[in-house]
């Protein structure tokens, strides 16, 4: 199942709109993969969910 709240047209967030350390980012089953979410290799049963982040990841959940 992947999730995405997007509304075309109305609502747009691009790389860098909320600084230098925003962007959008992906999490599986709770954690952030170290890979693009192009490059994963998507598994029966997993909860992809994208979210924009404006502090690297940090104000979303993922600190390195």
């Amino acid at each position: 199942l992947i999730m995405m709240l997007y509304e075309a047209k109305k609502y747009q967030l691009y790389e860098k709109d909320c600084g230098m350390q925003s962007g959008w980012m992906y999490s599986v089953n709770g954690a952030f993969p170290n890979v693009g979410s192009s490059s994963y290799k998507v598994k029966t049963g997993d909860k992809i969910v994208f979210a924009y982040t404006c502090d690297m990841g940090e104000d979303i959940g993922n600190s390195y």
